[in-house]
């Protein structure tokens, strides 16, 4: 039998803003040192960017090279986020949100365009699929209904996502605030949402002067992954984020284009990550389920190069110790 060579996957560790304000200099160091390659932090929150950016220049030590700044640029989704508070969604249930008042409510949207169409039974999608809600009627321009399809929780860091009846667009507004967290802290690497094709890629370099910085470029829509070729040619990393993808692409192909975009980085020789769902049976240090176990050793033998992680994991020692016995098993089968 041919011996499979298996490589140290990356380890890409999300931590939300929350986590980055309020943990002590000294926890973040721990978790910097707990055998984590990398640490991503998403921009997307923009009414805490002035505080993000304050605490980012106090723990330049502890992150060192370790830093993947991820920017909702070129594109960025509508979303609807709650307030620190929990609430509960009752299935069946009917819930009214008014868009121009969410700011001074319980919600707040970010990146609201008025361009949000939606139509009877459009599905609404909350976080990374733990809950979804189907529109029913529009009230009026800024007011709409929406019937809870599950029981779930909506809680502060995760929101509403529209899909593909919301346009995306280029939030040119917050680039200068982008260019500061840039400029100060010098990341080795910035991701970038919803890359289409490569010449935004060109563009991104140029807008932002990244002549010695990685590019990451993220896989999340259909344009994304038709141009898979070209964008890989202009990035350093491709990462497919699954998420995103399953929202904004059709769900039944999650794994067939994760095939298909691993294949053109290795191919091309750029390193491949994939993020979003990644042994999210172990949060709250819960054992793994085993399609949680599957995939990531299909990741593995597929030579992904990483692997990002949800905030919502904190025990990482346990995601470490498992993917240690992956590895090793791996090894064992195919001597």
């Amino acid at each position: 039998m041919k011996r499979l060579e298996v490589k140290k996957i990356k380890i890409i560790a999300s931590i939300n803003n929350y986590d980055l304000i309020h943990f002590t200099t000294k926890e973040l160091a721990r978790l910097s040192n707990n055998k984590i390659d990398y640490f991503r932090l998403n921009l997307s929150k923009k009414n805490e960017l002035n505080e993000l950016f304050k605490k980012l220049l106090e723990l330049e030590n502890v992150f060192k090279d370790k830093l993947i700044i991820d920017i909702p640029y070129p594109r960025e989704k509508s979303r609807l986020f709650f307030s620190p508070n929990e609430f509960e969604f009752i299935k069946n249930s009917c819930y009214i949100f008014n868009i121009s008042s969410l700011k001074k409510s319980n919600y707040y949207i970010a990146n609201f365009n008025g361009n949000i169409h939606l139509k009877k039974y459009d599905e609404l999608v909350f976080g990374d699929g733990e809950g979804k809600f189907v529109f029913n009627k529009r009230i009026r321009d800024d007011m709409f209904e929406v019937i809870a399809k599950d029981n779930f929780k909506g809680f502060s860091g995760k929101a509403i996502h529209f899909g593909v009846s919301s346009s995306m667009h280029c939030n040119k507004e917050n680039i200068v605030e982008y260019k500061k967290v840039i400029n100060s802290i010098k990341p080795n690497m910035i991701a970038f949402s919803f890359v289409e094709n490569s010449q935004e890629l060109d563009n991104l370099r140029f807008l932002f002067n990244l002549e010695n910085t990685k590019i990451i470029s993220k896989i999340e829509s259909n344009n994304g992954i038709d141009n898979i070729k070209d964008i890989v040619d202009k990035s350093d990393i491709i990462l497919y984020g699954r998420g995103d993808a399953r929202i904004y692409c059709s769900a039944f192909k999650l794994g067939i284009n994760q095939k298909k975009i691993i294949d053109v980085a290795r191919k091309n020789g750029k390193e491949i990550f994939v993020a979003t769902g990644v042994l999210s049976s172990m949060k709250d240090g819960k054992l793994p389920q085993p399609s949680d176990i599957i995939d990531v050793t299909q990741m593995i033998v597929d030579k992904v190069n990483g692997v990002v992680f949800g905030a919502d994991i904190k025990n990482m020692q346990l995601v470490l110790d498992l993917l240690h016995d992956i590895d090793r098993e791996i090894i064992w089968q195919n001597k």
